[in-house]
């Protein structure tokens, strides 16, 4: 699942690697914020997560190493994906989605404060050298 270390082509190649399709009023993937981009990649993960069973079944189950036999164990193992199993991914899944929103919420918090500080002043366009700038007491004085 992307995050927010990936780079802004690697999340938009990810979402259409899964056919992910256009939010409301969007046309482009360009268009949107990585932030917004990866909610909408949480928006599937419970196809993701089954998937993920069926593979490392297969992984499990092939103890020969031959590829060949890859496409009956992934058959095998599909009939193993069973109601229960679903519920437990749709309950992982939201589970998943929580803790992003819940550390969404904490990163634009601490935003919030950082930017609201009132000690923080940063200086846009300054050609003098900023120790030119640090006056100390005994230049005061």
């Amino acid at each position: 699942m992307p995050t927010m270390s990936w780079r802004k082509g690697e999340i938009i190649q990810f979402l259409l690697n899964k056919k992910i399709p256009f939010p409301e009023l969007v046309t482009d993937f360009q268009q949107m914020t990585k932030a917004a981009m990866i909610k909408l990649s949480m928006q599937f993960p419970v196809k993701e997560l089954i998937w993920a069973f069926v593979k490392e079944k297969v992984s499990e189950m092939n103890t020969t190493g031959r590829t060949a036999r890859v496409y009956d164990l992934a058959k095998e193992v599909i009939q193993m994906v069973t109601p229960k199993l679903w519920e437990s991914c749709i309950k992982t899944a939201i589970r998943f989605e929580k803790e992003f929103w819940k550390r969404d919420r904490m990163i634009e918090n601490s935003m919030d404060e950082i930017v609201s500080d009132p000690k923080l002043v940063i200086t846009l366009g300054s050609e003098s050298d900023s120790e030119t700038d640090i006056s100390t007491s005994e230049e005061e004085v």
